[in-house]
């Protein structure tokens, strides 16, 4: 559906006819639209592991699949050109959910003592500087700042009560975290008129800690998009 009405308007822009595109000054609002990765940083590790008191604390493998992490995004923002190279950018945008499944392993019986499924649902606000080279129609731009990334953790668990992984139990839990990290964003476009412009990009949201963190851990987020332009007069 998101596809969709980007070539919507896509179209609408290109059928408007105008002067060539040249960047001064003024405000501009954009809209993206694409594919995040959320790109988890570990796959497995050792560590102890603290379970039900009939389990105690033993030492453990983490193991972690993470193939469930592309999903659909969406960015809208507000901008501001200085002149044709220098602009700043405030904008906000919705990831999809990713999910991440772990299993931890007893290193002593070799059964299961816990898997889990965790969905992480990040939004995120960014205030972004923009540097910009015009060449003719087209132009090449980067963007640096900071990211303030406000994430849900919706985690199901199932931990066995014994060494030798029976007795399980279910539980679900739910948590929050703010995060404000470094975004960086790379990317070319196309003028197609005074008004419109069209760029593809891609972009990351550096994370931070350790999978094992678990709400105190972001992976990177990267994110890869068309976008649609206008540029008011």
């Amino acid at each position: 559906m998101t596809n969709k009405l980007f070539l919507i308007a896509i179209m609408s822009a290109a059928t408007i006819s105008g002067k060539s595109f040249a960047t001064t000054n003024g405000f501009y609002i954009s809209a993206q639209g694409g594919y995040n990765l959320a790109d988890y940083n570990d796959s497995s590790h050792n560590d102890e592991y603290a379970g039900p008191s009939t389990v105690g604390t033993t030492t453990a493998k983490y193991t972690y699949d993470s193939s469930h992490t592309r999903a659909e995004a969406i960015r809208i923002a507000l901008g501001y050109d200085f002149n044709r190279y220098i602009g700043l950018e405030l904008g906000g945008s919705r990831y999809a959910t990713s999910t991440l499944n772990s299993t931890i392993v007893s290193k002593t019986t070799d059964a299961t003592l816990q898997s889990s499924e965790m969905d992480l649902k990040p939004i995120v606000m960014d205030l972004l500087f923009k540097g910009t080279l015009p060449i003719g129609k087209t132009f090449l731009y980067a963007k640096g700042g900071i990211a303030a990334v406000y994430t849900q953790y919706d985690i199901n668990s199932e931990t066995a009560q014994t060494p030798t992984g029976t007795n399980i139990e279910k539980d679900s839990t739910r948590e929050h975290s703010m995060f404000y990290r470094p975004e960086v964003v790379l990317g070319a476009g196309f003028n197609i008129n005074e008004n419109f412009a069209l760029d593809l990009s891609y972009s990351r949201i550096f994370g931070t800690g350790s999978i094992a963190d678990t709400y105190d851990y972001l992976p990177n987020l990267d994110y890869m998009a068309i976008g649609i332009t206008f540029r008011f007069e």
